[in-house]
């Protein structure tokens, strides 16, 4: 019977998701927020 945890390849698998994972999240990130912050910015100008 194997453990569902076996040091194998998804120790190595693990690393490269998380990885590729914070580089696409990171740029999505910050353009959520830009749009975010633009979206504010729109509405002070419309309430001025």
């Amino acid at each position: 019977m194997r453990f569902p945890f076996d040091p194998g390849p998804t120790t190595i698998e693990i690393p490269w998701l998380f990885i590729v994972g914070f580089a696409c999240g990171v740029p999505l990130l910050a353009a959520l927020v830009a749009g975010v912050r633009q979206d504010e910015g729109m509405a002070a100008r419309r309430l001025t």
